[in-house]
């Protein structure tokens, strides 16, 4: 423990914060962030791959999706990948489980994964480790081929110009 406090105190970003008071908060949460997966995890089954870099092609689309996932697991009833969150809203075992079934992130993660692997994960979840409550859920093949719909809606617009207005644009001026 001691050793990650360091690191993690080694590594914190010193500026970029709005005050010396939200540097000290946001510090003091990583530090117990740190505490609390080092006691929960000692003793646990260690992931097989952390911060997963991936890059895929879609298929049939000029899009290439990047990302990274926290930890990919192998479980006896196959690849879980997880993505840990320090959100404190989720208190309970019914919201873990909401967000994670409505997850655009963990469905993307199950996108790549199957480009990548040609299979599909066995599970995907979203741990949220300020609260201890954790949502897992299982993607079926029709939850990437929506994915994939929507992403070639959406290639389709851009190429020609469009920006539908909605909540992802709320915060941008498009020109017209």
């Amino acid at each position: 423990l001691k050793e990650i406090t360091a690191d993690v105190q080694r590594t914190l970003a010193k500026d970029g914060y709005v005050s010396a008071k939200s540097r000290e908060r946001a510090h003091a949460q990583a530090l117990g962030s740190a505490k609390l997966i080092y006691e929960r995890f000692t003793g646990e089954p260690l992931p097989s791959k952390v911060e997963q870099s991936f890059a895929v092609n879609i298929p049939d689309l000029p899009l290439r999706l990047t990302g990274r996932m926290d930890a990919v697991y192998e479980t006896e009833n196959g690849i879980e990948i997880r993505d840990y969150k320090t959100s404190t809203s989720v208190t309970t075992a019914e919201k873990a489980k909401s967000r994670a079934v409505g997850s655009k992130q963990l469905t993307l993660y199950a996108y790549a994964w199957q480009l990548m692997h040609d299979e599909m994960p066995a599970l995907l979840t979203l741990d949220f480790v300020e609260t201890g409550q954790i949502g897992s859920v299982k993607k079926q093949p029709k939850s990437l081929q929506t994915l994939h719909n929507k992403l070639a809606v959406m290639v389709s617009q851009l190429e020609a110009g469009e920006y539908p207005p909605g909540k992802t644009h709320e915060y941008c001026d498009h020109p017209s």
